[in-house]
């Protein structure tokens, strides 16, 4: 006679497995495999990226009351970067260059591993999932459009993206829009183009998921310009009395030329002919636009089956 029932000895392992699935998402399990992971990325090893070592001489310069050497190559200090400039070069003032790079990689990997983790796990994805995600993140350049590099280093961009993703995920799950909108007003602090994005890309999700929404949004974009108002003021004006005081010598470039063609090339090689446009730009916004459609599909999607 055949037994309704499995044998003891074929429902032990599905136990154990579900046991070890369980054990593998568990929240805190999940986050320190990402630390893990996040930490080979950008490891804390006191060996400054170049980018760091331009970010963090200037934010030393910052906090110090001697002036400038005049054969320095960092040069591009802007007022509007104040905030983390202060911060950094104030742990660069009390234990030093490497010591900073450390301490400053391990509190990001820190901060990236449990807000990740939070978001991944809020869309259902499993922990080898989650590690997935990062590492082809991290083969496919850690840039879609605009390099963002998150995990490339420590700089202002870092901190606004932490910023950020704790703006997405409140934006997503919480009932209030109020703090969202100061996360993206601190993350425009640190990051006025980063920051911005965000929240603009955070309200319009808000819009897709419900046009109820909209009375809310508006409030949220004005306490936003609010909060923003006086970072947008310092950047107008600095480059308004920059423009008023700057006397371009006959025998130099001009400084738009130095900055962005001479050191940092990569910051404007797309915009200087429709071809290293097209080269450059159209794929990351093509993928980009490719990824809207899909998620407004999927919602569509959902929505019809609910």
């Amino acid at each position: 006679m055949e037994r309704p029932w499995p044998e003891p000895a074929l429902a032990v392992p599905a136990k154990a497995s579900e046991s070890r699935r369980a054990w593998l998402d568990h929240p805190v399990v999940y986050a320190v495999a990402l630390l893990l992971l996040l930490l080979c990325l950008m490891p804390p090893d006191g060996v400054l990226s170049d980018n760091e070592e331009d970010y963090f001489a200037l934010a030393a310069h910052a906090v110090s009351l001697s002036p400038a050497s005049p054969y320095t190559a960092v040069f591009d200090a802007s007022r509007h970067r104040a905030v983390s400039e202060v911060l950094l070069g104030g742990l660069i003032s009390a234990v030093g260059y490497e010591h900073a790079q450390i301490i400053a990689r391990a509190l990001a990997a820190i901060a990236y591993a449990f807000l990740l983790s939070g978001i991944l796990r809020r869309f259902g994805l499993s922990l080898l999932d989650a590690v997935l995600v990062v590492v082809v993140y991290a083969l496919a350049g850690q840039t879609l459009m605009g390099g963002e590099w998150l995990f490339n280093g420590f700089e202002a961009k870092v901190i606004s993206y932490c910023l950020v993703l704790a703006g997405l995920y409140m934006a997503a799950t919480g009932p209030s829009f109020l703090a969202p909108t100061l996360l993206f007003a601190q993350a425009t602090y640190f990051h006025f183009l980063v920051g911005g994005f965000w929240f603009c890309a955070a309200m319009a999700g808000r819009l897709v998921e419900d046009r109820r929404e909209f009375g809310r949004v508006l409030a949220s974009a004005a306490l936003f310009l609010v909060a923003v108002a006086p970072l947008f003021a310092v950047i107008a004006w600095s480059r308004l009395a920059d423009g008023r005081a700057f006397v371009q010598p006959a025998d130099l470039p001009p400084p738009d030329v130095i900055y962005s063609i001479i050191r940092a090339p990569w910051h404007v090689a797309p915009f200087l002919g429709l071809d290293s446009f097209l080269a450059q730009w159209l794929p990351g916004c093509v993928a980009a636009a490719v990824m809207l459609a899909a998620c407004l599909v999927m919602r569509s999607c959902w929505r019809l089956a609910w």
